[in-house]
This record gives structure tokens, sequence and C-alpha cells, in this order.
């Protein structure tokens, strides 16, 4: 799957599987201890008619994820349900990122929603940096860590 205007080199995207759900529990298990999404849930996300969901993977090794990302559709607007990356810094975050807009666009969405730990500052930069701004805070929404609630057009 390729994403116009933004590539990261050794790196592709294809449809999140079934099969990829046990590799992807277990990077958000490493990732997000306190608040991981298992298979059953993963699994919940990916086959549900309102969701899209991609994988980044290095060109030769499409089983191994390295990434992964997911789309809640919801009329004109439409939510990031995850975005995650075991690659911090190479791009990939914004590529799944970018994969998610299109996508949305694609399918008649206006704007783009999303949250985001009050203490991933990492995270916070690259919506800023792709035109996300914090609209509200949800107090507790991660287990007691506030969300920032970011929103841009598309």
């Amino acid at each position: 799957m390729r994403v116009p205007g933004c590539e990261v080199p050794g790196v592709a995207l294809r449809r999140f599987t079934p099969e990829d759900a046990e590799q992807v529990a277990l990077i958000e298990y490493d990732l997000f201890p306190d608040d991981f999404w298992d298979i059953p849930m993963l699994l919940s996300e990916i086959t549900h008619p309102d969701r899209w969901y991609v994988v980044a993977h290095p060109v030769d090794e499409p089983g191994r994820a390295i990434g992964y990302a997911g789309l809640m559709m919801g009329g004109d607007i439409c939510d990031v349900q995850n975005i995650t990356t075991t690659e911090p810094g190479k791009g990939i975050g914004t590529l799944l990122l970018n994969a998610l807009h299109n996508e949305a666009r694609a399918r008649g969405a206006e704007r783009m929603m999303l949250e985001v730990r009050i203490d991933n500052l990492r995270a916070q930069a690259v919506y800023r940096r792709h035109g996300y701004e914090q609209i509200a805070v949800r107090r507790g929404y991660y287990h007691g860590v506030d969300a920032l609630i970011f929103s841009r057009d598309l």
C-alpha cells in the first residue's frame, strides 16, 4: 500500500489481518504495559465495519510488524484509534498517520480527532507538526493519566 507524498525507505504498509493480532498485542504490551490492547480487543477492532487498520513492516519482512494504526469512521469526523511504532524517529508514525488521513478523506471525512497521553511529548510533537491542535483535556483517561484531545481539518 502506497501513501502519496510520504515514504519511509525500507518500510511498507499493508492491511492489518487477524494473523497480525498476536504480534501487535505483544508490541502493545511492550510499549503500553498499563493500558495495552490485547488480542480479543485487536480482533474486535479490525473486524468492525467502521474501522480501518494498517500494519507497517520492513519491505523484506512483510510478516514482521514494526507499527500499526487504526481509524474509526464516523461520518464527516474520523478518530485515530491507535498509532504505534517500535522504531520511533524514523518517520513510520508519520507514514501511518498520513495513511489514516488518506483513508479518512477517501471515505468523505472532513476532520480527524485523537487522544494522546499528556506525558507523550514525542507523539504530541508529531501531531502538531501535522496540523493538529489541542482542543480539550480528558482527565484520567489513561488509567489516571490525562489525555489531550487533538483535532485537525482534512
